[in-house]
């Protein structure tokens, strides 16, 4: 009887996780937790340790910290968190300095908007002067710091326009 009762009381966790069993890789953390934003943080940090060359950096704007675990990088800025951006001072000053800097990170994973993050727009000023889109990773634009000669083309095509 007292088998029967076992077996009873652990059947509903046996069926449960029989049907994670199934399920492919990167629905799993969906299906436990509902949270799907975990699965685009490992595929960003992927990308970027498949991708990135030696000293190439990347900032994760705002939120989804795991992805520089995934990224196998350490983060370029103190803050990892949207609440810590909004709550401690300074920490949105200190944000459009680090995009604005000459050792800026190589690349932004925009899980949130610059203008999600820092109200004041200096954030949105330096990812909309130094960065341009570079790839879409399961649906999180990344943008890639505009080298010296991405300047150099973007002036030639605007003087190009004005001549005409």
């Amino acid at each position: 009887l007292s088998v029967a009762v076992c077996g009873a009381m652990l059947l509903p966790a046996m069926l449960s996780w029989a049907s994670l069993v199934v399920l492919p890789r990167d629905r799993i953390p969906i299906e436990v937790s509902g949270y799907g934003r975990a699965v685009k943080e490992e595929r960003v940090g992927q990308w970027f340790a498949d991708n990135a060359a030696v000293g190439e950096t990347i900032y994760v704007m705002c939120a989804s910290a795991s992805a520089y675990a995934h990224a196998d990088a350490g983060p370029p800025y103190p803050y990892l968190w949207f609440d810590n951006v909004h709550s401690v001072p300074g920490a949105m000053e200190l944000l459009a300095a680090m995009l604005a800097a000459d050792d800026r990170p190589t690349y932004v994973a925009e899980f949130q908007r610059a203008g999600s993050c820092d109200w004041s727009g200096r954030a949105d000023e330096s990812i909309q002067r130094y960065y341009r889109p570079f790839a879409v990773i399961d649906g999180v634009r990344i943008l890639k710091v505009i080298e010296q000669d991405d300047h150099v083309a973007v002036v030639f095509s605007v003087f190009a326009n004005r001549v005409r």
